[in-house]
């Protein structure tokens, strides 16, 4: 339901050219798919893979959208996703790259 919304909300955002919202729809299509990889598909079938893999690339460009507007929290949240579904996927060097990411941008911040 969340991603149908979000799939609907998002072309308007494009056209209005709203980044930040453009952002948080991305984000939330993300968390919808990990809702739907840990409570819609079997406990390591491809299925739920799938929805791990999509949950990152829209995370991504998430974080993406954030970048383009200069919001450093959002990059952050975003990387902390990112290495948290790396982390359940049991892919170490995506969680590693996210989790220096997110170290990088900290330090840059704080600066």
């Amino acid at each position: 339901m969340a991603a149908a919304l979000c799939d609907a909300t998002l072309p308007h955002a494009y056209e209005a050219r709203n980044t930040g919202l453009t952002a948080r729809l991305f984000v939330a299509m993300g968390e919808a798919a990990v809702g739907h990889a840990g409570h819609g598909c079997a406990a390591g079938s491809t299925e739920q893979a799938r929805s791990m893999r999509r949950a990152m690339g829209l995370i991504e460009r998430g974080r993406e959208m954030y970048q383009r507007t200069k919001d450093v929290q959002g990059q952050l949240d975003c990387l902390l996703r990112k290495s948290k579904i790396a982390n359940w996927s049991e892919d170490a060097a995506s969680a590693s790259q996210a989790d220096d990411m997110y170290l990088q941008l900290l330090a840059e911040k704080r600066s």
